[in-house]
C-alpha cells in the first residue's frame, strides 16, 4: 500500500492492520514521527514494527529513532538490499512474536 500523505497513511493502517510498516521521515499533514505516535495509541497497532526512511540523520537524531519506538531506520537514498533485509527482519520478528507465518 501507498499513501500520498501520512494521515491517509494512517487511516489505511486503521483499515487494513499490516504486518510491517514503512515510513518516511518527513511527509505532508503528518510526519513519520506523529505518524508512530498515532500508531501507537491504538492497542492493535502499536506492536506492528514501523521502519522509518530519511536523510540520513545525525547520531543523535538516529538514537531519537530508536528512543520513540521505530523498529529500524533505513537512510537514504534506499539500497534495496538493505530494504528487503530489514522489511524481512520485521516479518520475522512479528512472525515468531505472533505466529503469523
Amino acid at each position: 500500500l501507498v499513501a500520498p500523505d501520512g494521515m491517509e497513511g494512517f487511516r489505511e493502517i486503521i483499515a487494513r492492520k499490516p504486518h510491517v510498516i514503512l515510513t518516511d521521515k518527513v511527509m505532508p499533514k503528518l510526519d513519520g514521527f506523529a505518524l508512530l505516535k498515532s500508531i501507537k495509541t491504538i492497542p492493535e497497532l502499536e506492536s506492528i514494527p514501523v521502519i522509518l526512511m530519511s536523510d540520513k540523520l545525525t547520531p543523535e537524531e538516529e538514537l531519537r529513532v530508536f528512543e520513540q519506538g521505530f523498529f529500524d531506520y533505513l537512510p537514504k537514498p534506499i539500497n534495496r538490499s538493505m530494504l528487503l533485509a530489514r522489511v524481512k527482519r520485521a516479518f520475522r520478528f512479528n512472525s515468531q512474536k505472533y505466529g503469523f507465518f
